[in-house]
């Protein structure tokens, strides 16, 4: 998953009124773009081999830093690959802290690490620093997050299945999702925080100025669960939704005007933005890898398929220097990229 992380407060978009944004939607209805689907054939990717104790684990958050390098999570570790395909390795104090959400904000890379309730931060120096976000005793399990220039974050709490804000200071503030829901997804778009949660009461949820979490009610597809979001380079919000047979798109504006790309024969996996105003997808059929979808600013679709050797690419990213990665937990080898002109 790819996000544009941005200096920012979280302020009101007098333009969206969140809470008419289904029944002002209009969008085409399923089935009414047009746009043939094109088929590319296989790609030229390379695949990036490391020593398999690096990769004990899944690997999360692949997150673009600004070098043509890419930094992710693997257990409890936070790994970097840099502009000349090196990788470096920092491991946490403790098996525990599991690394799962990455900010990269100027020289300084911030990760959640997990249930120690702490952040950590990566500078030049290469030696990680951490703070305490959550106190012990709250047994949290932070996941994503989203910091500033001015040392502000805003995280999701597993553990508690809240919202969380920490002040450079270390001011805390957590506002709880609903009893049956748990967040795991954040994304910072139109100035807005929109986070996506698992359960009975689950889906998508926009943050308002008091950080606290407002259900969106999606007016489309009904009895698709929201999957992933990306945020584009034109501002708008991208969401991938999936009724776990097949999987379907929808893009969201500042003016609250919703689209909704063709409905996909296949399950949805996780989603990235490119710098041309589209983005990309991994699909699933039947529990296997299927092509990566690429949906352009006009939702027409293109399709890649992977060489065999290339299997279980769980996450992707689209970088700013035209390069897809993915992130093969599936099977195969751990990391590849390919060139592909995404601009």
């Amino acid at each position: 998953m790819k996000r544009y992380f941005l200096s920012f407060a979280i302020v009101t978009i007098a333009s969206i009124a969140l809470s008419g944004m289904d029944s002002r939607a209009d969008g085409l209805p399923p089935g009414q773009h047009t746009a043939t689907a094109k088929y590319w054939p296989k790609l030229g990717w390379h695949v990036v081999n490391y020593t398999p104790f690096q990769f004990d684990r899944h690997i999360v958050d692949l997150t673009a830093g600004g070098h043509g390098d890419v930094w992710f999570g693997v257990g409890s570790s936070i790994e970097h690959i840099d502009g000349n395909r090196d990788m470096s390795v920092t491991r946490m104090p403790h098996e525990e802290w599991i690394v799962s959400g990455i900010s990269v904000v100027g020289k300084n890379v911030w990760f959640s690490a997990g249930q120690s309730g702490k952040f950590g931060i990566l500078d030049d120096s290469g030696v990680p620093r951490f703070v305490q976000a959550v106190p012990r005793r709250f047994n949290p399990d932070l996941r994503d997050v989203v910091a500033n220039n001015d040392g502000e974050t805003w995280f999701v709490d597993y553990g508690r299945s809240s919202i969380g804000y920490r002040s450079a200071s270390g001011r805390l503030v957590e506002n709880p999702f609903p009893r049956d829901t748990s967040p795991v997804r954040m994304q910072h778009c139109m100035g807005k925080l929109w986070v996506v949660s698992v359960g009975s009461s689950g889906g998508l949820s926009v943050i308002d100025d008091n950080l606290r979490p407002q259900r969106l009610v999606l007016g489309k597809l009904p009895g698709y669960a929201v999957d992933d979001i990306a945020c584009d380079s034109l501002n708008r919000l991208w969401i991938l939704r999936t009724n776990y047979r097949t999987a379907a798109i929808e893009r969201l504006d500042s003016g609250a005007n919703s689209e909704l790309a063709p409905v996909f024969d296949s399950e949805g996996g996780s989603i990235a933005s490119d710098l041309a105003g589209g983005i990309w997808m991994t699909t699933e059929t039947q529990h296997w890898s299927g092509p990566i979808i690429h949906i352009d600013s006009d939702l027409a679709q293109t399709r890649h398929y992977l060489p065999t050797e290339i299997e279980g690419g769980d996450s992707i990213l689209a970088d700013a220097n035209g390069r897809i990665w993915l992130a093969m937990n599936g099977g195969g080898a751990p990391i590849a990229v390919t060139e592909i002109d995404t601009r």
